[in-house]
């Protein structure tokens, strides 16, 4: 094999040739520079490392889980309204789209879509015990479990769901029953909220 270096459009880019034994010349890129530009037909002018680096930011992964540390106790006074569960724990973090603020999930610049999902252990109350998966407040997904008595615990699994959200959107569950009283909201590896960035 054989190498030279050739700076393609007279700036920005040194490539370097390697000969093949087949006799093709193949020309890579040894060292790129800021200030490398292209200018497309119509005129207008493209920073090769910046659409680069979107590219990478689309196709790099995002995911973040915040949950419970312990079991929490909640007190029902109205049936059927929803309240927020204000999350104290970042248990995984991936990439820099997502943050935790609140107790709760907050989109980042250039999300689109996303794709959560959810997990709840609760007992306490011996009627209808709902789960929400909420965007600003608003719930997205719901699960329930119907306890037959207070001392149960059940599980309530929300499967993955793709929404469509902006930068500055806050994702997080909530919570309700479908009687007063004393909700419980188990901790540890029991109670989570996931969050993929899609697009």
């Amino acid at each position: 094999y054989t190498t030279e270096s050739k700076l393609a459009g007279g700036k920005g880019v040194t490539l370097g040739r390697v000969a093949t034994e087949e006799g093709f010349n193949v020309y890579m890129p040894t060292t790129i520079y800021d200030e490398f530009n292209i200018v497309d037909t119509e005129g207008k002018t493209t920073n090769v490392l910046n659409a680069i680096n979107e590219v990478n930011d689309k196709t790099s992964t995002n995911i973040m889980t915040i949950g419970l540390e312990t079991n929490k106790t909640f007190t029902i006074s109205t049936s059927w309204a929803y309240t927020k569960l204000v999350c104290d724990t970042l248990q995984t973090k991936l990439g820099n789209k997502l943050s935790f603020e609140n107790g709760a999930i907050k989109v980042g610049e250039g999300v689109k879509y996303v794709k959560i999902s959810a997990n709840a252990m609760t007992n306490g109350i011996a009627n209808y015990q709902i789960v929400n998966i909420a965007l600003n407040g608003t719930y997205k997904a719901t699960g329930y479990y119907r306890a037959t008595n207070a001392s149960y615990y059940g599980t309530i699994s929300l499967t993955p769901v793709v929404i469509e959200v902006a930068e500055g959107d806050e994702i997080s569950l909530t919570y309700g029953t479908g009687a007063t009283g004393s909700l419980v909201i188990a901790g540890g590896t029991c109670t989570y909220l996931t969050v993929e960035t899609i697009e």
